[in-house]
């Protein structure tokens, strides 16, 4: 039990603090080409971090994907 909600407070923890950082701010402000993500990233912040379905972790997934090259993209640049 305790296992599963490690996993389910780690899902919430990683969106909660990666709000402050420019990459995730740059990716979450920016207006998602794939509907997929807008849902997947609502719903874990809506707190459906319990029993996610295949498609919210694919969104999620693709959302800290897309972070990612954001954050190469800005340090490539100097920016954050």
């Amino acid at each position: 039990m305790e296992k599963r909600y490690g996993r389910a407070i780690s899902r919430f923890r990683r969106f909660v603090h990666g709000f402050y950082t420019p990459h995730v701010l740059e990716t979450f402000y920016t207006q998602s080409p794939l509907p997929l993500i807008t849902g997947a990233v609502t719903t874990v912040l809506a707190g459906a971090v319990f029993r996610p379905s295949l498609k919210s972790r694919a969104g999620t997934a693709v959302f800290h994907l897309a972070a990612r090259l954001v954050r190469l993209r800005q340090r490539s640049r100097g920016a954050g």
